[in-house]
């Protein structure tokens, strides 16, 4: 006579059901609190950010009386939150500008325009 396989009960299959509830409940625990942790590093490096970028607006103010808002160079406007950028149509084409200095036109390789 052969062996007759049981098949799980209901009982067993909840049982099984529930540990791998646990079990994915216990990693996305650990999951989420260490969202939580990057969230919040995340969080005191963006206020670090802010600071220096109001120091680094303050000095970019004082060298720009020096050598003249127009004359600054748009890698030093990168990091300002004074700085204005706008995108005009649809060539890449797009301008900076600075505490009323006047606007420079530079396509999207950061090549100044030439008119």
């Amino acid at each position: 006579m052969s062996k007759v396989i049981a098949f799980p009960t209901k009982d067993v299959r909840q049982t099984n059901l529930y540990n791998q509830l646990c079990s994915y409940h216990a990693l996305l625990d650990n999951k989420y609190k260490h969202l939580d942790k990057l969230h919040g590093t995340l969080n005191d490096l963006e206020i670090e950010a802010q600071e220096l970028e109001q120091d680094y607006d303050g000095i970019l103010a004082q060298y720009a009386e020096l050598v003249g808002v127009d004359n600054l160079e748009v890698v030093l406007l990168q990091y300002s939150s004074e700085a204005i950028i706008e995108v005009t149509g649809e060539k890449g084409n797009f301008t900076i500008r600075w505490d009323g200095g006047e606007p420079l036109k530079l396509e999207l390789d950061g090549e100044k325009e030439t008119d």
